[in-house]
């Protein structure tokens, strides 16, 4: 598997883990803790979700929240994997022991959706959050990237 491989993998299984009609973010929408929460809560089962699925290339039937933390890891694996390919010439050297070609595709894969996003990913993705909250609450105070600030 190339950078461009995996890229493009990790684009398609994100474009189509669509959420449903009432999107999961609505809820959490200006409650990063709620948000954090579920995430810890659902984090093993999705960890599980993700690994028979690397395996098996069959989803279970999901819910709205499974589809959209299960976006929010893709999207992650996304961007670390474009940031990745700047300083590493290939998705195995992210391993620290690759195993048989066989295997080495599923194991990126897992790497990145499942190690890496329970790491590190989780915090990352949800610090901006955070900080957005706080924002919000302090009267007078705009986003710091915004024209009024």
């Amino acid at each position: 598997m190339t950078w461009i491989d995996l890229m493009k993998a990790l684009g398609s299984e994100f474009q189509k883990l669509r959420p449903g009609k009432i999107s999961a973010r609505e809820s959490f929408l200006g409650r990063v803790n709620s948000l954090a929460r579920a995430e810890r809560q659902n984090s093993p089962r999705l960890d599980d979700i993700l690994r028979n699925y690397i395996k098996t290339q069959k989803w279970p039937e999901l819910q709205p929240n499974d589809l959209f933390f299960l976006r929010e890891r893709y999207r992650f694996a996304y961007e670390y994997a474009g940031i990745a390919s700047i300083t590493l010439n290939h998705p195995r050297q992210m391993l620290r022991n690759p195993g048989p070609k066989s295997t080495e595709d599923a194991a990126i894969l897992e790497f990145l959706l499942v190690d890496v996003w329970n790491r590190t990913g989780v915090r990352n993705w949800l610090a901006p959050l955070h900080r957005m909250q706080e924002v919000q609450r302090q009267p007078g105070k705009s986003h710091p990237g915004s024209a009024l600030a």
